[in-house]
């Protein structure tokens, strides 16, 4: 039986962000495994990295905002909740709080974790190797650090709730929240940044790039709320904390919630697009369909067309493999374009790959013919 009723508007905003940034990543998540059943793909870590987050996400608003509304009477004055119930409120409310800072933490970490092993499998080049793996440690601090501190800031951890514990202490909690925050902040940006780059060198039209750059641009929201995160963490008044928490509570829901679904968003073509896919997942245009000799990878021979066969001339495969050291650039006689090519390829301690094709034409003379042919007389 629920201990405190529904007061006031903010309980209501605290209820009502509770439903809808629940509801909102889930129907990214079922959407974005539609979208790898539609595209013949199978679910890997990156899928269950976002549901693992989607999970701890709901738990948390469910404590957050369900538990603390009706438990711990969250957004109410303390003086209030001291007049109706005493001088000793209920307890439990303020147990389900303390995990909050851990699951918010495990939340973004999961999520930011399936974003950037995605980044890693899009573009495997040694800088983004490289950026991804010192973003993936620096997200590693920043979990242990809320986990561990919000559960060691008050020793022992009864003492959170039980000021009269004889030799109870608490640390600085302000300044964990504050480090905590800062290193969120400072990850979401180079989840945000790292891609930026290699995106824009893709071999897209401009306005897909346009908006590839805009869904990443969207997601600079979670850095703005992760910032007013801070500020309202930062000036929580701790002896009227059912009331002053509440602006705290919604934004620790709503940047990870906001954070599952800009990550699907992406991933979402293939329910938008009529194409079909093949079984290793790649898309199949309506102009490949047919593998036959008319399909659209092939072009009908007309009245007019050539009738010149392409036949192999000796052996079905023939090749050969010479080794030549490159010729300077500057004492090359041939002409601009191939001592540019053997520069590159000599820079870059690469591999040319020549292929050629011979093709010959027989004519045969008509009059031979006929003069070959058996008389009919």
């Amino acid at each position: 039986m629920a201990k405190y009723a529904i007061q006031n508007s903010k309980q209501v905003a605290l209820l009502a962000a509770a439903i809808v940034f629940t509801v909102l990543p889930t129907i990214a998540i079922v959407c974005r495994i539609l979208a790898r059943r539609v595209a013949n793909r199978a679910l890997d870590l990156v899928d269950y990295l976002m549901s693992v987050s989607l999970c701890v996400l709901s738990n948390m608003f469910t404590n957050g905002s369900f538990v603390g509304i009706f438990e711990f009477g969250a957004g109410i004055h303390t003086s209030e909740i001291r007049a109706m119930y005493g001088e000793h409120p209920n307890l439990t409310g303020i147990q389900v709080l303390i995990p909050i800072e851990g699951l918010w933490a495990l939340s973004l970490s999961t999520c930011k974790l399936s974003v950037l092993l995605l980044y890693r499998r899009l573009f495997p080049v040694p800088y983004m190797t490289h950026a991804v793996n010192i973003t993936i440690g620096l997200i590693v601090v920043f979990l242990l650090t809320a986990v561990i501190g919000s559960m060691v800031v008050c020793q022992p951890i009864a003492y959170n709730w039980d000021k009269t514990i004889a030799g109870g202490h608490c640390g600085d909690l302000i300044a964990i929240i504050k480090a905590t925050g800062s290193l969120n902040l400072v990850t979401d940006v180079l989840a945000l940044t790292i891609a930026l780059p290699q995106l824009y060198m893709l071999q897209l039209p401009l306005y897909k790039r346009a908006v590839l750059l805009c869904v990443f641009g969207i997601g600079m929201i979670t850095c703005v709320i992760s910032i007013l995160r801070i500020i309202s963490l930062a000036t929580v008044d701790f002896d009227d904390l059912p009331y002053t928490c509440v602006e705290a509570l919604i934004y620790s829901a709503v940047e990870p919630s906001l954070a599952v679904v800009l990550a699907c968003v992406p991933l979402l073509r293939p329910l938008l697009n009529r194409g079909r896919y093949s079984e290793t997942g790649t898309r199949v245009d309506a102009s490949s369909r047919s593998l036959g000799p008319t399909g659209g990878y092939f072009k009908a021979l007309g009245d007019d067309s050539s009738h010149y066969r392409l036949r192999p001339l000796g052996p079905r495969h023939n090749a050969q493999v010479s080794a030549s050291r490159d010729r300077d650039f500057e004492n090359d006689d041939e002409d601009g374009s191939e001592r540019g090519i053997f520069a590159a390829d000599r820079m870059h301690n690469s591999i040319r790959v020549k292929q050629e094709w011979k093709v010959s034409q027989e004519v045969k003379d008509d009059s031979k013919l006929s003069a070959e042919s058996p008389s009919m007389a």
